[in-house]
């Protein structure tokens, strides 16, 4: 298995890296790095279903602009505040204006006509096919074995061959990794995309455009990934562990609670139960997937949350 094979030194010293630094040990990949470099610095140009990417942030910025910038994308991320873009199901991949998290569950409702718009966009830009009935499951992560790709490599074959669904990766980390979404982006043409640099711009699309979030770490005290695909009305996929646990509510199908799908052993086949569990709902009780949506669109993670749970806590 790949895990097996893996230089675990490599993996740990990876971890401790930016993961927003793009990988050159190959031309490929240098290659990709430089397409994921387009935006940095300045605001870049989107389709037209994903809107305009935010201000420019190029060189007439000065270093407090340049960090107030870098604040607000932190905030936003983890959900103190967020842009009427993100509001409005993810028109945009840009995080540039601040609105209160009342604003999703306000317009969470939007996303039935926007969604569909950038999965379109999302499929073209990376040469998925263009189905809009495919359940579109998005990746966006540092690729290593904490992360529990070792459990996606193990069922990928079985998932791309047998399941409507189209798989949107974005990332680097460890070679093996790597060099196995590869694979299957050459194995299975238009099923499976494999954008192995990082790009932000491109990883706020994937969340706007896809249905689901795959998360299937083996181990996360936090995590953000599972928030913000919250935040764009795409379902998380997780396993129940750390921060994960905490902040995704696996859904109930008897109660229509929950604001996502979860498994609790760290096993390839329980992944792939829980991913086809989640595609019996989203292809079969539309209903019950939207009002998933609406939840976890409305769920508050911000500082305001917070502070009330400790307020009563010593109260």
């Amino acid at each position: 298995r790949i895990n097996g094979r893996m230089n675990k030194e490599g993996a740990e010293d990876k971890q401790d890296t930016n993961d927003d630094a793009p990988l050159s040990t190959t031309a490929l990949r240098t290659q990709n790095a430089e397409k994921g470099q387009q935006n940095d610095g300045a605001g870049s140009e989107t389709s037209e279903a994903f809107g305009e990417a935010g201000s420019a942030t190029g060189s007439n910025m000065n270093g407090n602009s340049q960090q107030q910038e870098q604040k607000m994308q932190v905030a936003a991320a983890v959900g103190v505040t967020v842009s009427d873009h993100v509001a409005h199901a993810g028109v945009t991949g840009a995080i540039h204006a601040a609105y209160s998290v009342q604003i999703i569950a306000d317009n969470a409702g939007n996303f039935r006509t926007k969604k569909g718009k950038n999965k379109s966009e999302l499929q073209k830009e990376l040469h998925l096919s263009d189905d809009p009935k495919a359940m579109v499951i998005g990746i966006v992560s540092r690729l290593t074995d904490q992360k529990g790709f070792d459990l996606v490599a193990y069922v990928m074959d079985e998932l791309c061959s047998k399941d409507h669904i189209q798989l949107a990766v974005l990332g680097t980390g460890d070679p093996a990794f790597e060099n196995m979404f590869r694979h299957f982006e050459w194995k299975y043409p238009g099923k499976v995309s494999a954008q192995i640099y990082y790009n932000n711009a491109l990883s706020h699309k994937i969340y706007a455009g896809s249905d689901a979030f795959l998360m299937p770490s083996r181990f996360e005290p936090c995590g953000l990934s599972q928030l913000i695909s919250l935040r764009y009305g795409t379902l998380p996929i997780v396993r129940e562990t750390g921060g994960l646990r905490d902040t995704v509510r696996p859904y109930n199908q008897y109660t229509g609670e929950g604001t996502g799908f979860s498994f609790a052993n760290y096993n390839a086949d329980e992944m792939l139960y829980i991913i086809r569990y989640a595609e019996s709902v989203f292809f079969d009780k539309k209903r019950n997937w939207n009002k998933l949506i609406d939840q976890a669109m409305a769920e508050d993670f911000s500082w305001n949350a917070s502070s009330r749970s400790y307020q009563e806590l010593y109260d």
